[in-house]
């Protein structure tokens, strides 16, 4: 998984992680900077790559993440042509 991310390596060594499990995705395992959230009766189907991809394209983002962190993408320049409705 992280090996299709940019600089996923670098991430992997210099950051934390908490992943959340996807249908149909594989979860790496765990390790000292890679922990799990096991979260009961959820379902989450939120793709980073979906995101940035509307984000891109200057489409709405609703409903795909909080608007805070939408907000916070913005303020921190995360990706180029952001919209927030």
């Amino acid at each position: 998984m992280m090996h299709t991310w940019e600089c996923g390596q670098e991430l992997k060594k210099s950051l934390g992680m908490l992943l959340v499990a996807r249908a149909g995705y594989h979860m790496p395992p765990k390790s000292e900077t890679i922990r799990h959230l096991q979260v009961k009766n959820a379902e989450v189907n939120v793709s980073s790559t979906a995101v940035r991809e509307l984000f891109r394209t200057a489409q709405p983002i609703d409903g795909l993440v909080s608007p805070q962190i939408g907000q916070f993408i913005v303020d921190h320049g995360l990706y180029e042509q952001v919209t927030i409705n």
